[in-house]
């Protein structure tokens, strides 16, 4: 697990998110946010405050990204727009009780690989979409060009 620019969720010590203790794993905390993950990021957790707003890059949006969780320390449409932004699976209060976080971050895995399995389903209708766009056009180019059926093309 790793946590991005959260200080007081990790220890820099300790191995261990602090409030979950039966979760083990190793964390890496960022200050300021990094433009690239190193390998190997299962969970980020990001800051989203205003004086970070547009720090984080393009990385959460991407295929292979990491479950992103958001830590907000009040809510207004500023900073749930640029959770949004993010593409958060989950939000967490920056008091936050230990309390339901484990259902969350249970809830957020989920909600991610079911955004996974629709993204790599709707790429493989995509690709088999192209490949008979392609194929009906060349049926039409070799009609077009050589007096031929549809059948024999």
């Amino acid at each position: 697990m790793a946590v991005e620019s959260v200080p007081l969720l990790a220890s820099r010590n300790r191995t261990k998110l602090v409030g979950l203790p039966e979760l083990n794993g190793q964390v890496q905390a960022f200050w300021h946010p990094v433009q690239i993950l190193p390998i190997g990021i299962d969970i980020a957790f990001i800051a989203v405050r205003p004086d970070m707003m547009g720090l984080c890059s393009e990385w959460t949006r991407r295929e292979n990204a990491p479950i992103v969780s958001a830590v907000v320390s009040y809510e207004n449409l500023a900073i749930i727009d640029a959770v949004l932004g993010l593409g958060a699976q989950a939000i967490f209060p920056q008091l936050f009780h230990s309390f339901g976080l484990l259902a969350t971050l249970v809830l957020a895995r989920e909600t991610y690989n079911g955004n996974r399995s629709f993204t790599l389903g709707l790429r493989k209708v995509e690709t088999k979409l192209q490949g008979k766009q392609n194929l009906t056009n060349t049926k039409a180019t070799l009609m077009k060009t050589q007096p031929m059926s549809e059948a024999q093309a």
